[in-house]
């Protein structure tokens, strides 16, 4: 939920942040604006540690670029556009990405993208 003060943000230099898509939950948290929700999940974002995001809106592009930019994180937009699903099924989704192919448990070409 969130990402700033979010329970699961104590590592202090992880190997890299990953932001999946940003869209207007949780507003009574977050904020009301794809803006005020970036920013919240940009919390995330760690001085000096890579940032992997998925294709944004430019409202939530333009404030993780900026939160990347001032902690001195390469942001790196993830490739989804490549992925390739095979299969969804009950046991989760199969999908490839260049010459690799993964399964995980997760259900629908979203949880892929996410992946």
């Amino acid at each position: 939920l969130g990402g700033r003060l979010d329970a699961t943000n104590v590592v202090e230099k992880p190997l890299v942040t990953v932001i999946t898509p940003i869209a207007l939950d949780h507003v009574n948290i977050l904020g009301d604006t794809l803006e005020k929700v970036a920013f919240e999940k940009g919390g995330i974002i760690k001085h000096g540690v890579p940032l992997v995001i998925h294709p944004q809106t430019v409202e939530a592009s333009t404030v993780l670029e900026k939160i990347a930019d001032e902690k001195d994180a390469d942001l790196i937009v993830a490739p989804v556009d490549m992925i390739e699903v095979e299969s969804v099924a009950l046991g989760g989704t199969r999908f490839g990405l260049g010459a690799q192919t993964y399964e995980i448990s997760m259900i629908g070409m979203h949880q892929a993208q996410n992946a």
